[in-house]
């Protein structure tokens, strides 16, 4: 993302907000997600809920988590989707990148919406 957003204009960047759900509220305290986030050097805006407000949105978007358990001392771990999702401010779904596409692809995609 960060590729990305170096790449676009000012007037560019100021059309779009990048948004991180955690899909962990246990672990990932407002302070962590925040002193994660800034380790980007983006200006992302963290979200964080409860279970049930981070499983109403997984589905909404389709997208998916789930805890497992592990026999360490991280005691579990989760498993989630990765793709980035594109969002209009309708909250509709205007593409989604998969993870393993190249930065272009994101870039070309919010070049064509805005």
């Amino acid at each position: 993302v960060k590729e990305v957003w170096q790449q676009l204009s000012h007037e560019q960047q100021q059309q779009i907000e990048i948004l991180f759900a955690s899909v962990d509220p246990e672990r990932d305290s407002g302070d962590l997600l925040r002193d994660y986030l800034n380790s980007f050097d983006l200006p992302v805006i963290g979200l964080r809920g409860s279970e049930a407000e981070m499983l109403k949105i997984t589905e909404q978007y389709g997208s998916y988590y789930e805890k497992v358990q592990l026999d360490s001392a991280l005691s579990y771990t989760i498993d989630h989707s990765s793709q980035t999702y594109v969002i209009d401010e309708q909250g509709k779904i205007r593409g989604l990148v998969a993870y393993d596409q190249p930065p272009s692809a994101l870039l070309e995609l919010l070049k064509r919406l805005l």
